[in-house]
């Protein structure tokens, strides 16, 4: 969420928020999509079934249009900016660890745009 959001709300309500942000997500993600949450706003994610950067983009385009709408928390309305980084299974790991390390070093990266007003 949006640092100035986040900065207003207490831990109950920030605890919303992101029950709020995995519901979308699960809208947006397929029964086969794994999602890992590293901290804070911050995920990873493996696609099974995804072989190329057109599935990629149409699953970036469902993921921005469910969170392009602000949650409702405390009577406020907070901006989703969740951050994302995904990996096809269409590559060969050996381990959680290599899958987690080429979401690090993903070029997909799915994250929602900050607004002009989250700055």
């Amino acid at each position: 969420m949006a640092e100035r959001d986040q900065e207003a709300l207490d831990a109950n309500q920030r605890q919303q928020v992101m029950r709020q942000l995995a519901e979308r997500i699960r809208r947006s993600y397929r029964p086969t999509d794994t999602l890992a949450r590293w901290n804070g706003d911050h995920f990873a994610t493996l696609h099974e079934e995804l072989k190329s950067p057109d599935n990629v983009n149409v699953l970036t385009s469902r993921l921005h249009k469910e969170l392009s709408e602000p949650c409702q928390v405390g009577g406020r309305a907070c901006r989703l900016t969740p951050r994302f980084n995904a990996v096809l299974s269409s590559q060969q790991y050996r381990s959680t660890e290599d899958i987690l390390k080429a979401a690090r070093s993903s070029t997909w990266d799915l994250s929602v745009p900050p607004s002009a007003s989250d700055h």
